[in-house]
């Protein structure tokens, strides 16, 4: 498997939106009990940005986004969206191995978000996050549980 990241296009907003849609509308649904296409497609598009956004791809083809906003204190997973189809294939565990490496080296927490109703919290589990804070509709986690993960 060649899993590599590549800088996001303008034109990569439609692939952005097209895999946040159908990785994530059911949940949405479930949280908020609609999904709106005009009002995410909005909500989406103005939360994409170049410095943190990245396309993975496997053997070249793009199969996802990536995004990591990188403050001075913490390292903030944003987003990690496969198609259906590359998921459960090891892919999005490759790519929090690397973050986590990444978090260690600079010394600095991994936090992410996720909604309560999306399995992947149990995913994020598995890879060692726990959770810090709990909203009514997400799990704010962080690696390890504190600054010396």
């Amino acid at each position: 498997m060649n899993i590599t990241l590549r800088s996001i296009l303008e034109a990569d907003f439609e692939f952005i939106y097209a895999v946040t849609k159908i990785t994530m509308q059911a949940y949405v649904e479930l949280t908020w009990g609609c999904w709106d296409d005009n009002h995410q497609r909005a909500l989406i598009y103005d939360s994409i940005d170049p410095s943190t956004h990245q396309i993975i791809q496997l053997d070249g083809q793009d199969i996802g986004c990536l995004a990591i906003e990188r403050h001075p204190t913490h390292l903030q997973l944003t987003k990690l969206y496969l198609l259906p189809q590359f998921q459960r294939q090891g892919i999005g565990t490759f790519l929090v191995q690397q973050l986590i490496a990444e978090a260690k080296q600079r010394q600095l927490p991994l936090r992410l978000r996720v909604l309560a109703v999306n399995p992947a919290y149990q995913f994020y589990r598995r890879q060692g996050f726990v959770v810090h804070e709990q909203t009514t509709e997400r799990f704010l986690m962080e690696y390890g549980g504190n600054t010396n993960a």
